[in-house]
């Protein structure tokens, strides 16, 4: 009984293993799958079918193409159904996959004009197949990119003495010449830039057999996987004067344009170059991957990956993931991920990244990241990071970050971050932590200000806050609350008099005002205030009372105060008005009075203020 159950777990372990090698084997395509077989005495026909049991996949092809009389007698042993074939049959047949088949034809007859060379690239050290090599003929440029299994094919436009070179990141350049002779076969080894015992070391993020891994991080633009593979292995750019193309890959420079820097560039609809050195101008787009010098124009859209000088203009947007010197121009926007020097311009938008020194034009908006000097005017808002230095001049609305200087003029809104330095000044409202400067609005808020907030109503947060009760030769009750800074507040009123309790007067006051530093716990506040009159639920249009007070104030505690002092007053009545003559009375005696206007009476004379304050 143990016996059967030892020989039924051998079975089983048997089968499972089977399994798995047959799932693996399923999984990969019919030519790369590894096979042994033993060629005793028999017909090519019948090794076909020995591959095709030892493969797990079938043939198609003309019976009439493979030999069924020859007589063979050889071995491979774990070797890719390619390469068995390629021994077999020695360059006279294609073979080409579908699915789970493999079809077979006679190769067409060799051309005086090109030739189709492919085979494998192989590490030399281990013998493993190396993916993702670059292999591409000197002469012509004609390229191509071995696969996920080392195999590549290339098509070469001339058939005797090609050079072909193999370059793949992590190994040596290698160069092998094709004479024409023989199989078009070719089989490449190429040496590592490291010992074995290092390739074994290897962590597989850093192993040379790494596919993209050390790809840079383009934001616009996503290059195809043969793209990647030249950019990573071509760590030497290829050079030539001038490349023209259809689009990209099409041209004089085939596949490998996306390494190869140039001087001039021409694309009819677009292009991707390694790098222009001079000009490149595209008729829809224009893309490269390192740097770009001088001049680009294109009809939609120029994206460059490495730094550039010049000038670009594109009809849609301008991309650069790089720096920037010079100046751009797009009908959309333009970006810039990093530095930037010099100027954009776009009908919608502008972005730049890290530090610049640029001025921004746009008819909405730009955007500034951090280090940032130069001037933003936009149609609609501006907004810059922190270490901006310059101007913004927006519509509608300026916003800036930390450790910032310089000028804001808005439409509607500014708003700073913390340590601003500079002027605000917009027709609503102006926002900022820490400024050391002036603010000019309709509204003003800071968290703390060393200079001047002027507006209709400003709040500090470390500023000036009073609550004021007050009395005056006129109006017996006053309530006031000055707030803004000792340079420059706001103060807002209401009072009343006693002269007719059924039916009182009352005044609501607006002023501004300013006070001086006399010693510690005292200074001179002077005040401005026009006040509205109105008796009971009447307002009478037209009449008012002006004051201009100046007041000594003593600190008797930490937030109390009491103010006192004299006051210049002007009372304007309408004397179109019924009540006209009661607010004539207002005034306890004058040294002036007079018409000042048709139907408007005016009075003045020197009254006093005393004041308890709170803060």
């Amino acid at each position: 009984m143990e016996k059967a159950v030892i020989k039924f777990a051998q079975i089983l372990m048997f089968v499972l293993f089977l399994g798995g090698t047959v799932h693996a084997q399923v999984g990969t395509p019919p030519l790369e799958r590894t096979v042994s077989v033993e060629l005793e005495q028999i017909s090519t026909k019948e090794a076909l079918k020995m591959l095709e049991a030892a493969g797990e996949f079938s043939f198609a092809y003309r019976t009439d193409i493979i030999s069924q009389t020859d007589q063979l007698a050889r071995n491979y042993n774990e070797q890719t159904v390619r390469e068995i074939l390629d021994d077999l049959f020695q360059g006279s047949k294609v073979y080409k996959e579908k699915g789970n088949y493999v079809i077979l034809r006679d190769a067409p007859k060799v051309s005086n004009q090109e030739v189709n060379i492919d085979g494998y690239i192989i590490n030399a050290l281990t013998g493993e197949k190396v993916a993702f090599a670059s292999v591409y003929d000197t002469l012509t440029l004609a390229s191509a990119v071995s696969d996920a299994y080392g195999h590549y094919a290339i098509k070469v436009s001339t058939k005797n003495h090609i050079n072909l070179t193999v370059r793949k990141d992590g190994f040596k350049d290698t160069t092998v010449r094709w004479t024409g002779e023989g199989s078009n076969v070719l089989n490449v080894k190429i040496y590592p830039e490291v010992s074995i015992s290092e390739i074994d070391s290897l962590s597989p993020e850093d192993s040379i057999r790494g596919v993209f891994d050390k790809l840079k991080d383009m934001k616009f633009f996503n290059p195809s996987d043969e793209q990647k593979a030249n950019l990573i292995n071509f760590k030497d750019k290829l050079k030539r004067k001038v490349q023209f193309s259809v689009i990209p890959g099409v041209g004089t420079n085939g596949r490998l344009s996306s390494v190869t820097k140039v001087d001039y560039s021409i694309n009819l609809f677009g292009g991707f170059n390694g790098g222009v050195r001079v000009a490149e101008v595209g008729g829809l787009f224009n893309i490269d991957w390192d740097s770009v010098s001088y001049f680009q124009a294109a009809g939609m859209f120029n994206i460059v990956g490495g730094p550039q000088k010049g000038a670009q203009l594109a009809g849609f947007a301008n991309f650069n993931d790089n720096s920037f010197n010079g100046g751009q121009f797009a009908g959309f926007m333009n970006i810039v991920r990093k530095d930037m020097h010099g100027g954009q311009f776009a009908g919608f938008a502008n972005f730049m990244g890290d530090s610049s020194s640029a001025t921004q034009v746009a008819g909405f908006g730009n955007f500034a990241g951090r280090n940032d000097k130069g001037a933003q005017l936009a149609g609609f808002g501006n907004w810059a990071g922190r270490n901006y230095s310059g101007a913004q001049v927006a519509g509608f609305g300026n916003f800036i970050g930390n450790d910032a200087k310089g000028i804001q003029l808005a439409g509607f809104i500014n708003a700073a971050g913390k340590n601003y330095e500079g002027t605000q000044i917009s027709g609503f409202i102006n926002v900022a932590e820490n400024i050391k400067g002036a603010q000019l609005g309709f509204v003003n808020i800071n968290d703390s200000i060393d200079g001047v907030p002027i507006g209709f109503f400003s709040f500090s947060r470390k500023g000036l806050h009073q609550l004021e009760l007050s009395a005056n030769e006129v109006f017996p009750v006053n309530v006031a609350f000055k707030t803004g800074t000792n340079q420059f507040y706001n103060t807002f009123s209401v009072g009343t008099s006693f002269d007719n309790a059924a039916s009182p007067t009352w005044n609501f006051g607006y002023g501004i005002g300013s006070s001086v530093r006399v010693t510690a716990r005292s200074r001179v506040f002077f005040d401005l205030q026009t006040q509205s009159l109105q008796r009971g639920a009447t307002n009478l249009s037209g009449s008012s009372l002006s004051k201009f007070t100046a007041s000594y104030h003593f600190n008797l505690w930490k937030k109390v105060a009491i103010a006192a002092g004299p006051s210049f007053n002007m009372l304007i009545v309408n004397n179109s008005d019924p009540l006209a003559s009661e607010f004539s009375n207002l005034a306890p005696y004058n040294f002036f009075e007079g018409l000042v206007a048709n139907n408007t009476n005016a009075k003045m004379w020197v009254g006093g203020h005393l004041a308890l304050r709170f803060f």
